[in-house]
């Protein structure tokens, strides 16, 4: 049985959260995908699904809006349970913790990217709103908005190093995509 409650060193603990970090990321964005996923095999929508992604054929905007969804609200209950069971946990918990930067800075980075080059038409939010004939931009600045909610919570329950652990996990999120990217290009193109 494996020991969660050893007690490390400074340096150790940023370690392990480092390499936690960026499998909680890799998790978080296979299972964001995997929502879209399970919503098209609902839907019995011809996909194809790869680590960076899913492929499939062009959707009418009733299936468009389900199908972008599916990975909007695996993200969020992700979000959301882990910063639970992070807020009911005794101590800092490096495991929670993150799960929810991981599912929370899913939706805010490329969100906040997207916001500052006006380049949202490739969002989740944006694809969900405008099929369904809502501004892509308001339900884009909802969404923003909640996951930040949940991002500034799980700093305020982080425990010691608030910062340093958003850098380490920043990084670590950088080194994820960069594997997710890498083996992706090798396995599937």
């Amino acid at each position: 049985m494996i020991n969660l409650s050893y007690e490390t060193k400074s340096k150790e603990n940023l370690l392990i959260f480092f390499l936690i970090s960026i499998g909680a990321q890799i998790i978080a964005y296979q299972v964001h995908e995997f929502g879209h996923y399970l919503v098209g095999m609902i839907l019995g929508i011809e996909q194809r699904f790869v680590l960076t992604g899913v492929m499939h054929e062009e959707l009418t905007n009733l299936h468009q809006a389900l199908h972008s969804s599916g990975g909007l609200v695996a993200t969020l209950v992700l979000a959301v349970i882990s910063l639970v069971l992070l807020i009911s946990s005794k101590k800092s918990n490096s495991y929670l913790l993150s799960f929810v930067y991981a599912n929370t800075l899913l939706r805010i980075q490329p969100m906040v990217d997207s916001l500052v080059s006006k380049n949202m038409q490739y969002q989740d939010e944006y694809k969900v709103a405008e099929s369904i004939g809502i501004s892509g931009q308001l339900l884009c600045i909802i969404s923003l908005v909640i996951f930040s909610a949940i991002f500034a919570t799980a700093i305020y329950y982080s425990g010691k190093k608030k910062i340093l652990k958003i850098i380490v996990f920043i990084f670590a999120s950088g080194v994820a995509a960069i594997i997710i990217n890498s083996l992706g290009s090798m396995l599937f193109y």
